[in-house]
């Protein structure tokens, strides 16, 4: 599946659960990705990174990343991407 969301006839956001849409180091659906170590944060919590990527286990389930002009979430299932999701961060809803 991909997916492409427009806003005023722009793209906005392009989602995909398809193995066949890869970035040029072939990170895309179905590639694992370890929790790794715990990084502890101020108030006693613990933080996951991976390549600038953050772990949201409470809501999305999901490795969150990107800029203030565009976000990239790569949802999971069994340790390994489910969905990539990427666009502007003011129109992606990845958790709601």
């Amino acid at each position: 599946m991909l997916r492409v969301k427009y806003v005023h006839d722009r793209v906005k956001v392009i989602e995909t659960t398809s193995r066949y849409y890869r970035t040029t180091r072939a990170l895309g659906v179905g590639t694992h990705i370890p929790l790794g170590p715990c990084h502890r944060i101020r108030f006693g919590g613990c933080q996951y990174r991976w390549h600038g990527f953050s772990w949201d286990g409470d809501c999305g389930k999901a490795w969150i990343g990107g800029t203030r002009y565009r976000q990239t979430d790569l949802f999971m299932r069994r340790g390994r991407i489910s969905a990539v999701q990427m666009g502007d961060p003011s129109v992606i809803l990845y958790c709601f």
